[in-house]
């Protein structure tokens, strides 16, 4: 099967967007298992975090990684900690 996707592109995550940019492949040669640097960035509210890089072997571990750095975000957030983030217009 060919998957297909455009970028950017967006996916909800938790009440979150993350927003992909990009995504590499990035295995090492003669590993045996796939390599996925993503480029992306979450936005929660009326923030947006800079972009960040995660790698991820497949979709499922991406998202679980993504729920960590959503959960990261609603943190500092609740915290008051906001000039982390950009305000969005």
């Amino acid at each position: 099967m060919i998957r297909v996707s455009l970028f950017p592109t967006e996916i909800e995550i938790d009440g979150a967007k993350a927003k992909i940019y990009e995504v590499v492949d990035v295995t090492p040669p003669g590993a045996k298992e796939k390599q996925y640097l993503v480029t992306c960035s979450i936005e929660y509210k009326d923030y947006v975090s800079n972009i960040f890089s995660i790698i991820a072997r497949d979709e499922k571990e991406l998202k679980m990684k993504l729920r960590v750095e959503v959960a990261k975000m609603k943190i500092l957030i609740l915290l008051g900690e906001t000039r982390f983030f950009e305000r969005k217009r």
